[in-house]
């Protein structure tokens, strides 16, 4: 997960937009706009204040559905053309390279509902409760609300304390191509909420594979910079590689193996 800037603008320029009187007539929603500005007040409100786990769901008022609602997010948001869609991409344009918040490896072709529409209906245009993530991972997150602070996913836009919580280990270490895996270790000095929502995130994700999936490139990347260098070179390059990506993401998969090769000192047995 990476820290992003929050979207600039609010759930009242949302519904500004969206909210026009000619949906459910204007009564209906002035008392829909009311109850979802609550709802995102309460929202952030918690968010801030690291207890978002104790959200509950404000009451629909009389009228729309839940499906009336939640469709609201399809039909005026995230479709091309709706009158909210430049909202949407405006979400969208903050993940960082256009990857995921969450896993970074994979482009953000959606947004996730950090609290799901299903069961926080009346938050479904919130702007903070909108994050750019692929596909996959707004899968495997699910839409289960928090029992406790321990089980909250970190919420991008709020971020996580400085320090490496990503771990690479090479294996088979005399190897021409190192192979690596991954693992969560956060400092012992976070908070031990923080270092349950990461290690909880790293698992439902499966990052673990997914990163041992993409490091067979950086793996042959090392092993060709082998090919070029000695042993002493090849170390200097890898740290200059090492210090420009980490400044960007010491959390990275490619910082994380960088970080390991020089660690580890790997240089293949049979270079000469």
């Amino acid at each position: 997960m990476i820290k992003l800037d929050s979207p600039n603008f609010l759930i009242e320029d949302v519904l500004e937009t969206i909210l026009i009187g000619n949906i459910w007539g204007h009564q209906t929603e002035r008392a829909v706009r009311s109850s979802m500005i609550a709802s995102s007040t309460d929202f952030i409100s918690l968010l801030r204040a690291e207890s978002i786990h104790t959200l509950k769901p404000r009451a629909i008022p009389t009228g729309p559905t839940k499906e009336d609602v939640i469709n609201l997010y399809s039909a005026e948001f995230s479709s091309e053309g709706s009158n909210g869609h430049h909202y949407y991409s405006q979400i969208r344009l903050l993940a960082r390279y256009g990857m995921c918040s969450y896993c970074k490896i994979s482009y953000a072709d959606t947004l996730d509902h950090y609290f799901s529409k299903s069961r926080f209906p009346l938050l479904c245009l919130e702007p903070t409760n909108l994050v750019p993530c692929c596909s996959k991972c707004n899968r495997h997150l699910g839409s289960a609300p928090p029992k406790n602070l321990s089980e909250c996913t970190p919420h991008p836009y709020v971020g996580l304390p400085d320090g490496v919580w990503l771990n690479a280990r090479i294996v088979d270490f005399g190897a021409s191509l190192p192979s690596f895996v991954f693992s969560c270790c956060p400092p012992t000095v976070w908070p031990d909420h923080k270092i349950d929502q990461i290690k909880k995130m790293f698992d439902r994700l499966r990052l673990s594979e997914s990163y041992a999936a993409v490091s067979g490139r950086i793996a042959a990347r090392l092993a060709r910079l082998a090919e070029k260098h000695a042993q002493s070179d090849f170390e200097k390059t890898v740290h200059e590689l090492y210090q420009t990506e980490k400044d960007d993401d010491p959390n990275s998969v490619l910082s994380a193996c960088y970080r390991e090769t020089l660690k580890s000192g790997w240089y293949p047995l049979d270079n000469p």
